[in-house]
């Protein structure tokens, strides 16, 4: 056999479930290991045909469909080949689009839609607190309408990891999409950043390059909230167990959103609020002051006037706030072509006065406004990355005062407990 085989076995690699009457099962992880293949020189890789799909998006390795240990054996032995799956690149593959909020159908905010503006441009991390129907669900499902469409190689980062989740769709086994995750309340530590005796992907990591939307906040269990300090931090979550340890990433833009108090009402002026002082300030402890040290953006989003939900003018539709969007962002990747960052949000302190300096009098300007709110050293770096972000929206080179001094409108006046 080893004669009318032309195959390298020593550059081939297989992978698949084998069933006890010899069919080959589908398996998760797929695009990950074939990724890995190519990393590691192997010419060719026998997949399940049911995974086939999800691999061939990879160029420069043949994939071969199995469907049977037989059918394998054939193939080695030289009594029936089997012809390698076509490749079908990433940018083949048709992108259609579909959001189920527009900005446009959002009426009033400006002050919120601006914030979602910048988010979307730098990646800043946002926070909306304001009383029940004042949109702050709807501001967040707008988002993803904004944002620049996935590259190739996030298209293949985030495939990878629901890959390896086991969710990708059998019809179109591709994230084409930045992912839109929105775990509830109830969601368990393990759900929201990974684990299990065979450690899998949490919210975090399946909202990779995307979005994690967490509605009500306070509600989440205060040690699944500190949990996400370190994806917030690092861009990675790590998960140990006693055969090792896992490292997922999680780079993600968290959208978050609260009531002010219990009953929601604390800063609406039309509704009488219930709670008292001391159930009100029980129910923010439960978001810790690190945590929102960690948020960019913290956004009031009050009730809309009834005579601005009948206007009939139109709102700036999504597709002109993306283009402005994407401009920024072109920026930005000029600006980072030789480092690993992506957005202005994911600069090192140690990396702030390289790409963001200020000028003596805006560097005077934010030294006077963080002592008057109460600043920590984090939240003066936030507000110059969100500066630096706002200047990017200007097709600005410099950081200018305006930029300091809109970056600080989504900063609250600091002094946690």
């Amino acid at each position: 056999a080893s004669e009318k085989t032309q195959l390298d076995l020593s550059r081939a690699l297989f992978v698949g479930e084998l069933a006890l009457n010899g069919q080959v099962r589908p398996v998760p992880g797929v695009l990950p290991i074939t990724l890995f293949a190519k990393d590691r020189g192997y010419t060719a890789f026998f997949v399940p045909a049911e995974n086939v799909a999800e691999a061939s998006i990879i160029e420069g390795i043949d994939i071969y469909p199995i469907q049977s240990l037989t059918q394998l054996i054939h193939h080695i032995t030289g009594q029936k080949k089997i012809a390698p799956a076509p490749t079908q690149p990433i940018t083949d593959i048709p992108r259609g689009e579909t959001h189920t909020v527009d900005m446009a159908d959002i009426a009033g905010q400006p002050f919120a839609k601006r914030a979602l503006e910048i988010a979307a441009a730098g990646g800043h991390n946002l926070l909306f607190s304001g009383p029940p129907g004042s949109g702050k669900t709807l501001l967040a499902t707008a988002f993803p309408s904004i944002l620049p469409r996935m590259t190739t190689k996030e298209v293949t980062e985030v495939t990878a990891i629901y890959s390896v989740a086991g969710l990708l769709p059998k019809d179109t086994p591709t994230i084409l999409q930045r992912p839109f995750r929105t775990p509830h309340h109830s969601a368990s530590l393990v759900a929201l950043v990974g684990g299990g005796a065979r450690p899998q992907p949490g919210e975090v990591s399946l909202a990779h390059r995307g979005v994690l939307f967490l509605d009500e906040l306070p509600e989440f269990p205060r040690c699944v909230l500190e949990s996400l300090r370190q994806p917030l931090e690092g861009g990675v979550v790590h998960i140990s167990r006693a055969h090792g340890r896992v490292q997922y990433p999680a780079r993600f833009t968290l959208i978050a959103s609260y009531n002010p108090c219990p009953c929601g009402f604390a800063s609406d002026p039309e509704k009488e609020c219930l709670c008292s002082v001391a159930e009100i300030s029980r129910y923010q402890k439960k978001m810790s002051g690190p945590l929102l040290d960690r948020i960019d953006l913290h956004v009031e989003v009050p009730r809309v006037d009834i005579h601005k939900l009948t206007e009939t003018g139109q709102a700036e539709p999504s597709e002109v706030v993306r283009k402005r969007v994407d401009l920024a962002r072109t920026q930005q990747q000029n600006r980072f072509q030789a480092t690993l960052y992506v957005t202005n949000s994911d600069i090192g302190a140690r990396d702030i006065q390289r790409f963001c300096s200020l000028p003596p009098p805006v560097l005077t300007f934010l030294q006077q406004a963080g002592k008057n709110l109460y600043l920590s050293g984090r939240s003066l770096h936030k507000v110059i990355k969100v500066a630096r972000t706002i200047a990017d929206l200007d097709l600005k080179e410099k950081i200018e005062v305006p930029h300091v001094a809109e970056a600080l409108q989504f900063r609250k006046r600091e002094k946690y407990t």
